[in-house]
């Protein structure tokens, strides 16, 4: 029971983050959404800031586990990365609230939840980084990696919100925008559309 209880208050933090998003998140709201008591709440969550950071770390563990059994069995590298991207879409479609939970920008709402996310952010960009091991990869800055997992929940949130996107046509883009860098436009493309 408590367990049910917990997952339904996580997922209306969901819900209640695509909607409204954090600065109007509000504990009566989730609680309304979960249809569980006040006291039930607080029996499992100190505040608002600790369900927000609960309901982020568990779309978050969904998503990578998702994200790695796509990439399991994929020999090269820019082909893990192809069904990582595809994965990544087939979440975002089938988990649209939980996919929009995880492209909030945290660290603009609350320093702390901000340096959980980016933390839970930490084995995609080590996923990506690989590419940086590619036998025709160039030097890169630093900060790639995380440019373009900030460019790929941006396009996604968007996608989501509008859900007006051509999700075959915006997978083969992701694939080459995140294959570029590391490969060049001509193999990027190659992969991307093969």
């Amino acid at each position: 029971m408590e367990r049910h209880q917990r997952e339904r208050i996580l997922a209306a933090v969901a819900r209640e983050m695509a909607s409204s998003g954090y600065g109007d998140l509000t504990v009566a709201r989730v609680i309304a959404r979960a249809r569980v008591s006040r006291t039930t709440f607080y029996a499992q969550f100190a505040n608002k800031r600790e369900v927000v950071a609960a309901a982020h770390q568990a779309a978050s563990s969904r998503f990578l586990a998702v994200l790695e059994r796509a990439c399991e069995g994929k020999g090269e590298w820019p082909l893990k990365v192809k069904a990582g991207i595809e994965a990544i879409i087939d979440f975002a479609r089938a988990e649209p609230e939980q996919a929009r939970l995880l492209a909030v920008r945290l660290d603009a709402a609350d320093v702390v939840l901000g340096e959980r996310a980016r933390a839970s952010q930490a084995r995609l960009l080590e996923l990506l980084g690989e590419g940086r091991r590619h036998p025709n990869a160039v030097p890169l800055p630093e900060i790639t990696e995380e440019a373009l997992v900030g460019a790929i929940s941006m396009v996604l949130g968007g996608a989501l919100v509008d859900g007006s996107e051509d999700y075959a046509t915006l997978r083969v883009q992701l694939v080459g925008f995140v294959l570029t860098p590391y490969l060049g436009t001509a193999e990027a493309a190659r992969v991307a559309g093969g």
